[in-house]
């Protein structure tokens, strides 16, 4: 979902560790794709939460598929129910934005990337299974 406000971005000189990865479009289709290459047991250590056009991937740092596009995200260590880029960060402070983000949005918990400029709810994620996985793989990500 697109946000109608500015908000300035910074790199992260101490960058976060992933919690999980975004992919939009084409490229949650191949994250999607990488999911099905995992062994079934890691596979369900897995939780995932998906819109029309994308897919996030949530579990420990060295479980999460990679692919081109993709952006690694993680909880900011400054405001709890705010999910950021492990690499960027915004100028303002978490808080504020958080607060802004709470007046638009009922979830509890938001992940806004930069560049487009988006949030995603990240409330209630399933656990992958393999029914879920077929439906992902059916899904078109347009």
């Amino acid at each position: 979902m697109s946000l109608l406000l500015s908000i300035e971005w910074q790199i992260n000189e101490q960058p976060l560790t992933p919690e999980a990865v975004v992919a939009i479009g084409d490229s949650a289709r191949q994250l999607t794709k990488r999911l099905a290459d995992l062994d079934a047991d890691n596979q369900q250590k897995l939780k995932v939460v998906t819109g029309k056009n994308w897919l996030v991937v949530i579990g420990h740092s060295n479980l999460l598929p990679w692919v081109d596009g993709g952006m690694y995200i993680a909880p900011s260590a400054q405001t709890v129910g705010l999910w950021l880029p492990t690499h960027q960060q915004p100028i303002l402070p978490h808080s504020i934005i958080n607060q802004a983000l709470k007046k638009t949005f009922k979830q509890h918990s938001l992940l806004i990337l930069p560049s487009p400029m988006m949030v995603f709810p990240l409330d209630n994620p399933w656990r992958l299974s393999s029914p879920l996985l077929g439906k992902l793989l059916e899904k078109s990500f347009i």
